[in-house]
């Protein structure tokens, strides 16, 4: 291949990527306000000047887009980020105050994912969705995305009480999660504020955690929990 070809092989490449982000974008627009079902391929491809065969050969068809739109959705969620925060801060379960400690970074990463404002929206709402089995991808992406989270939270629950229940430890992680979904789902432009002008985010991810020692026989309902959060 000369110089001329191998420019040219450049540039249909970088084309491809970039018609190939924006039907990724599209779609996961469209999902998010139609639902999965509602939503044609040839709408999305219409949409953006593209024509169905262009669809299929970029993604192989309607469930490799959505694959690829989930995929999108999870980046900041890909290689197992809550797996990997327990494991390197495992030598906190040593201790009462360190298991505290834990959950509060536990539930502070989980908002800070689910509320991250510099991804789409739509992002936001689809990873929510997920968690709670309302938008499922293929097996493989449901594995390396929603299985992950709750199993690490699952797993932290059964370290701290040493109830290895799996009933138990799911809906104490889904106490944790439905708050995050819940903001994640209706999330505004610019962040709510109480009177106070204190975040509301921020009082709900506190609350989160509170609820959830209290759960986990850490602290009783009344205790004034320690200032971890920034």
């Amino acid at each position: 291949m000369d110089k001329i070809e191998e420019n040219a092989a450049i540039g249909m490449s970088l084309l491809s990527e970039r018609a190939r982000l924006e039907l990724i974008m599209a779609a996961g627009e469209l999902f998010i306000k139609h639902g999965k079902n509602d939503v044609r391929l040839l709408e999305i491809a219409a949409g953006h000047g593209e024509s169905l065969e262009d669809v299929y050969c970029l993604f192989g068809g309607e469930d490799g887009l959505w694959d690829a739109v989930v995929e999108y959705a999870a980046q900041p969620w890909a290689a197992d980020p809550f797996g990997e925060f327990a494991r390197k801060n495992e030598s906190l379960l040593s201790s009462r105050s360190g298991q505290e400690l834990m959950i509060f970074m536990m539930v502070e990463l989980l908002f800070k994912k689910m509320l991250d404002k510099s991804r789409p929206r739509w992002c936001m709402k689809l990873m929510a969705r997920m968690l709670f089995g309302e938008a499922m991808p293929s097996q493989r992406i449901t594995e390396a995305y929603r299985d992950s989270v709750i199993a690490a939270f699952v797993k932290l629950y059964a370290r701290i009480t040493g109830n290895y229940e799996q009933n138990a430890a799911f809906c104490w992680s889904m106490a944790i999660m439905a708050p995050a979904y819940m903001l994640a789902d209706v999330q505004a432009d610019k962040p709510f504020a109480d009177e106070n002008g204190s975040s509301i985010e921020r009082n709900l991810m506190y609350m989160t955690a509170k609820n959830a020692l209290f759960n986990a026989g850490l602290v009783d309902g009344m205790a004034p929990l320690p200032q971890l959060m920034d």
